[in-house]
């Protein structure tokens, strides 16, 4: 039996979801030799199962009253997922989605975190945090608690500054995305730069 990450890595594969030996422009500012299309997951339904059940399990035993992402795709089905999975083993847990105003998140008229609330967060890939800084906030500015942060990767190689005793899990870990726009070797080297998300906007 495969285990569930191998699984997982080879639906990226199989999708072309992982880029890599190029130089490319992240949405942080930064650069990379490799790049998650994150929003081809979502081609595979059995891709997104595997992830959310994995995140799931990796909570299983915490206690967890919403699940709460950004509403970039690929964010809100995984969370969608994760939340499933939960309720499918018997327990309530909400999904929380929030909406993107002038760049920053904030929780729609239609939607709410209660206070005392434990508030699972998922996201696609951790480089810098910003987004998951975002949902933190709403979580704690709502008077609740963070109960955990699940990612498909984290690529920030431990820049990224989780709260303190937060449970944080990724599928994957890896060390790239760290190259700043000044300092940067791939440019140094004359490697051209590409823009991945002039995917998402064909001319």
């Amino acid at each position: 039996m495969i285990p569930p990450i191998e699984e997982i890595l080879r639906d990226i594969n199989e999708l072309q979801a992982l880029k890599g030996d190029g130089h490319y422009q992240l949405s942080t500012g930064r650069h990379s030799r490799r790049f998650l299309r994150s929003w081809v997951l979502v081609q595979k339904v059995t891709l997104i199962e595997r992830i959310s059940n994995l995140l799931a399990q990796s909570f299983w035993h915490d206690e967890i009253n919403a699940v709460l992402s950004s509403s970039v795709m690929p964010c809100p089905i995984i969370a969608y997922g994760v939340a499933r999975a939960f309720c499918t083993s018997g327990k309530s847990v909400r999904l929380v989605l929030p909406i993107n105003e002038h760049n920053r998140l904030k929780i729609g008229s239609s939607d709410e975190i209660l206070p005392g609330e434990r508030v699972m967060i998922i996201h696609d890939i951790a480089v810098r945090g910003g987004v998951i800084n975002q949902l933190e906030d709403l979580i704690t500015g709502s008077r609740a608690h963070i109960a955990g942060v699940g990612m498909v990767f984290d690529v920030s190689g431990g820049e990224v500054q989780f709260p303190k005793d937060v449970k944080t899990v990724a599928i994957i870990k890896e060390g790239f995305g760290k190259e700043d726009s000044v300092n940067c070797t791939m440019c140094r080297e004359g490697i051209p730069l590409e823009n991945p998300y002039d995917e998402l906007h064909p001319s």
